[in-house]
């Protein structure tokens, strides 16, 4: 009787160990995918950003063209109104 209980509980033992080193192995992957998740929406979120400035940077060099072309056609216009024809 005493065999037959140590024999299932090595057996219990045996399973324990089985699950728990799934469980770790798991967990191991878990940890891996989700640093090199993160690590790709590191990357593209820095992608974005450079995007984002760059957009902002020709933004305002296009804010200054059409501020100066507002400037050039007030003064080509009031240049015109002095000359009456």
């Amino acid at each position: 009787m005493e065999a037959v209980q140590g024999s299932i509980i090595a057996e219990i033992q045996a399973a324990r160990a089985e699950v728990k080193k799934d469980f770790t192995d798991t967990i191991d992957l878990l940890k891996k995918e989700l640093g090199d998740f993160q690590h790709e929406m590191g990357g593209k979120l820095n992608k974005v950003v450079a995007d984002i400035k760059e957009i902002r940077e020709r933004l305002a060099e296009t804010e200054q063209r059409v501020a100066d072309m507002e400037e050039m056609n007030a003064e080509s216009r009031e240049a015109l109104a002095q000359r009456k024809f």
